[in-house]
């Protein structure tokens, strides 16, 4: 083969990639909605229903660094009943934290809530996870957690303890 059929196959082998590439369907792509405070108590408070609440933010290290423990006990157990959500903390509105979400793959629903959430939910230091349950704050978990740690409180939450 002359290096101009080997290019020449080369650059079809690309032309042949990139196309399957564009013809493929677009991954959804998981979008921080903002919702009010009002509107997210309802949300996570559902009567009859436990909600695993992560409030988190952009400019939180200990916050990014959780959120792959948190992806892969999310994938063991959504199936299982697993209901989770992010709250964003973020001041620049829903952008902030989209960049992570992006980034990470985030899976499950993420909420800007801003500022107010903090006072309204208690929401310090971050990352804070809540776990609802008949619309009332069961268990307050401060700080990042492990793996085997967010296991452990989602068996829990699930199991109703």
């Amino acid at each position: 083969m002359t290096r101009r059929t080997f290019a020449a196959a080369a650059a079809a082998g690309l032309l042949l990639a990139a196309s399957l590439l564009l013809c493929a369907p677009a991954a959804a792509r998981n979008t921080v909605k903002a919702m009010s405070l009002d509107e997210f108590k309802a949300l996570a408070g559902t009567p009859g229903t436990t909600a695993v609440v992560v409030a988190m933010a952009a400019w939180c290290g200990p916050c990014r660094a959780e959120l792959p423990d948190l992806i892969a006990v999310y994938a063991a157990y959504k199936d299982k009943g697993l209901t989770l959500y992010g709250a964003s903390l973020d001041f620049d509105g829903p952008k902030a934290i989209q960049s992570i979400v992006d980034r990470y793959g985030v899976p499950f629903p993420v909420y800007w809530l801003g500022e107010p959430a903090i006072e309204a939910f208690a929401f310090h230091p971050i990352p804070m996870t809540l776990v609802f349950r008949d619309g009332e704050i069961v268990k307050r978990v401060a700080g990042k957690q492990s793996k085997a740690e967010i296991e452990a409180l989602v068996r829990e939450a699930l199991a109703g303890k």
